[in-house]
C-alpha cells in the first residue's frame, strides 16, 4: 500500500494526464523483516513517550 501513494501521480505524468488505475485487495503477506523491525521500534517509542506522560 505504501507504493501505491505516489503511482497515480507517476502514472498521469507517464500518460500525459490520461492514465488510470484501480487497487483491489487480494491477500495479506508477511513484512520483510527491515520493515517489521521499524515498526515495531516506531511503535516501541510511540508507546514510551505516552508511558512518560
Amino acid at each position: 500500500m505504501a507504493e501505491l501513494g505516489d503511482y497515480a501521480i507517476k502514472l498521469r505524468s507517464m500518460t500525459q494526464g490520461r492514465g488510470s488505475f484501480v487497487s483491489q485487495f487480494e491477500r495479506y503477506d508477511e513484512a520483510p523483516v527491515p520493515v517489521q523491525e521499524k515498526v515495531i521500534a516506531e511503535n516501541k517509542a510511540r508507546m514510551e513517550a505516552l508511558n512518560k506522560e
